[in-house]
């Protein structure tokens, strides 16, 4: 018999004629399958913020969304796919379910070959590897060394960080694979939502687009109210379909933040990213950074992909990563890592500040330059932020001249050495040159309360830039009166002069990107709103607007008056023009940038909000529903931003006299701006909005182009729209397009009209 025969062999027999009995007992048909579509086919960990790594949970039909019926990628049985990734992670559920459900080839390649062009090479030729992923790092680590790798395939994927431009011109130019593939998901979404074929057509573009979503999958970019931005702004991706995860195992808190039902129209289960992206014209998506990855320093918002993008357009740079790090002094840096071509030229620190100085507004130049053999890497590819060096000890950018000054002169190398980190600073070193910024100014002068009894205010550092003009402003005592509130960003020719309020807290520092857009001719005064309140006193928008245009007559004493007022400062500009009016003077221009009438934040569907909430906590018990509200406050915390708050966030100050007087000026400020009711005004306005992100209009406004300014204009309203967030106006590169606006309005502007002419009322133009 047969089990004779097998028995000599070693091997184990089961005799079913044995069994035949109990054979005859089981059903004849197939088992039912006790899973389906949404049951569980996986936990993956995923590393968290606050270190401690989150359990996705992944159902069946998410894998089989990615891999089966798609329209990305054509799998069958003439492919073979490279097994690269690490199974823990989701790189993996593409290459090892990609291939088995497709009856394609799985080559499972060690991890040294895949670091290894040669060796990778080699697999490719071995095992006739045609399709792969492969992470963006990576990628660009081996287009900078042999960027004709990847010939032989038919399929790229690349994925997990923003994909470099100059990685892909450099392996286009030496032999492509037939299909590149920007891909673009996370964990939560089953590895890919959104991809985007790259050709040489795409490669000069700054950002690579994500793409569209695959099949089965929908993508939205929402804006801050969860409302669908319009094409050309910027939101935050959702995504939506099949593939999105079941939620975090055993993390109502973390659900309740990142897996969220859309309002209406969309009124779906979606996954909020926390990527920040842009919304196409063509439908596509531009991955932008990270909401999270997103820097503030010193009052601006940095996105450190964006300088990044800058470095690599520099000749010879084949790498490079920026990064925020830590001073010895507790000061926040920007710090520039960068991996340089083979036998490419390498730029100095300085000469690398000044080329990206005429890309880059200041603010957003790094302050330190690594030069590193190659990128830190994790295990699954990519960059290891974490394990960038720290740089080298500050070195001088000035020399000590031989005059070392008078007593005052002295103590004031000493504050600026200390505050700004630089020994050996000269008498006629510019502050802003060394490095100096908004919050070390406030240093500064907190140092100077403290340490000579005199208090100054931050627009000093604009009248004297160096220590030895600065000394001088000191001597003058009080020859100069502290009171005086105008502030010469930029002397320009003297004439068409515009004088210009600003925001919350003054803001003043900030402005040099806009003079700069405005040109060396035009003359821009700021009225310093940190000039009123310091003594304790009540403020009112009118008594701060009659003060400001005393101000102003002493620098200029008649019209016409040129006149431009961003956020809250609208509301006061638009009150010294009524009280220039009925002195008799001329207004030639009255600018509001993103300011209405209310003031107020847009919110958007607030109790259909509440209605949602309601319905999952009712499904929740006690335990469930206090982590799910902990989570909904934790996300409300993380993404409204009260105007206090912003105010003064950032790095923290020495509270003295001077800082407290400050304090108290912003909040009184503040408090009568919020008091005051604007009224009627008989000449026209030049409104320009900001149409990105998070509108300062109030609900009743949200249909009124002129946010609520129309009615109260008597010559009309000009309407203008720049593609940007409120919060980014003044900041590069949407100054220069904010400086176009107030350019054309001043140089067609004249005495005999109120502010505007009639054929440009009520237009509506993007800048």
């Amino acid at each position: 018999s047969v089990t004779q025969r097998l028995a000599p062999e070693g091997l184990t027999v089961l005799d079913l004629d044995d069994e035949a009995a109990l054979v005859a007992r089981q059903p004849a048909s197939d088992p039912v399958p006790r899973a389906g579509p949404a049951s569980l086919a996986y936990v993956m960990y995923t590393s968290g913020s606050t270190g401690i790594p989150k359990g996705v949970m992944i159902p069946h039909r998410a894998v089989a969304r990615l891999v089966c019926n798609t329209d990305y990628v054509r799998l069958g049985a003439a492919n073979c796919v490279a097994h690269a990734s690490n199974t823990a992670f989701d790189a993996s559920t593409f290459e090892i379910w990609g291939a088995l459900l497709n009856g394609a080839r799985l080559a499972v390649l060690p991890t040294r070959s895949i670091l290894s062009a040669p060796e990778l090479a080699t697999a490719f030729r071995r095992f006739g590897i045609d399709t792969m992923f492969m992470t963006s790092a990576l990628f660009s680590e081996h287009a900078a060394g042999a960027p004709g790798l990847f010939a032989p395939l038919d399929t790229l994927l690349v994925g997990g960080e923003a994909l470099d431009p100059v990685a892909v011109a450099r392996v286009f130019a030496a032999g492509a694979p037939r299909r590149l593939l920007n891909a673009y998901g996370s964990t939560e979404t089953t590895t890919f939502a959104l991809y985007h074929e790259v050709t040489p057509a795409t490669e000069p573009q700054r950002f690579i687009p994500i793409g569209r979503p695959i099949a089965n999958t929908t993508a939205y970019v929402l804006d801050e109210a969860g409302q669908p931005v319009a094409p050309g702004l910027d939101g935050e991706l959702y995504i939506g379909g099949p593939g999105v995860a079941r939620g975090y195992l055993n993390r109502p808190e973390l659900d309740a933040e990142r897996f969220v039902e859309a309002l209406a129209p969309i009124g779906a289960r979606l996954y909020r990213t926390g990527d920040r992206v842009r919304l196409l014209a063509d439908g596509n998506i531009v991955y932008l950074g990270r909401d999270d990855g997103q820097v503030k320093l010193r009052g601006s918002r940095i996105e450190p992909s964006e300088i990044e993008a800058a470095l690599g357009r520099l000749p010879g740079v084949a790498q490079r990563a920026v990064i925020v790090r830590e001073h010895a002094r507790g000061d926040r840096r920007l710090t520039a890592y960068v991996v340089w071509s083979p036998g490419a030229e390498r730029l100095d620190a300085a000469s690398l500040r000044a080329a990206l100085s005429r890309r880059l507004p200041s603010f957003m130049v790094p302050a330190a330059f690594v030069d590193l053999d190659a990128l830190p890497l994790t295990a699954n590819g990519k960059l290891d932020r974490a394990a960038l060096p720290a740089p080298a000890p500050d070195e001088p950018r000035t020399v000590v001249d031989d005059d070392d000054g008078d007593a005052i002169e002295r103590e004031l190398r000493t504050i600026w050495e200390s505050v700004l980190g630089r020994p050996g600073i000269a008498l006629d070193a510019d502050f802003f040159d060394l490095g100096g910024h908004s919050m070390l100014a406030v240093r500064v002068l907190a140092e100077i309360d403290r340490r000579m009894g005199r208090q100054l205010r931050t627009a000093s550092f604009f009248e004297a830039p160096t220590i030895r003009r600065f000394a001088a402003l000191l001597r003058e005592g009080a020859a100069r009166d502290a009171r005086n509130c105008v502030v010469t960003i930029q002397p320009g020719d003297g004439t068409r002069a515009l004088f210009f309020v600003s925001g919350w807290g003054g803001q003043l520092i900030i402005l040099n990107e806009l003079a700069k857009a405005l040109g060396p001719n035009q003359t821009l005064h700021v009225l310093d709103t940190g000039a009123f309140g310091a003594d304790g006193t009540d403020l009112s928008i009118e008594e701060v607007a009659t003060r400001m245009i005393e101000d102003m007559r002493q620098v200029q004493p008649a019209g016409p008056y040129r006149l431009a007022g961003y956020s809250m400062g609208g509301k006061i500009v638009h009150e010294i023009a009524q009280q220039l009016h009925r002195r008799g003077e001329s207004v030639a221009l009255l600018a509001l940038l993103d300011c209405s009438v209310s003031g107020q934040q847009r919110r958007h569907a607030a109790p259909m909000r509440v209605l949602l909430h309601l319905r999952e906590a009712a499904r929740m018990n006690p335990a469930q529903m206090l982590a799910y509200l902990g989570g909904r406050v934790r996300s409300m915390i993380r993404h409204l931003r009260p105007r206090e708050r912003e105010l003064f966030e950032g790095d923290e100050v020495e509270q003295t006299a001077l800082t407290l007087a400050m304090e108290r000026s912003a909040r009184r400020m503040l408090a009568a701006w919020e008091a005051y009711r604007p009224r009627p005004y008989p000449g026209g306005v030049l409104l320009v909005r900001a149409e990105g992100g998070e509108r300062l209009v109030g609900a009743i406004e949200d249909d009124d182009r002129t946010l609520g300014w129309g009615a109260l204009s008597g010559d009309g309203v000009e309407v203008r729209s720049m593609q940007c967030a409120h919060n980014r106006m003044l900041h590069a590169p949407h100054a220069a397009s904010l400086a176009r606006i107030l350019a054309d309005a001043i140089g067609r502007d004249d005495t005999s009209s109120p502010g505007l002419s009639a054929n440009r009322k009520w237009a509506d133009a993007d800048a």
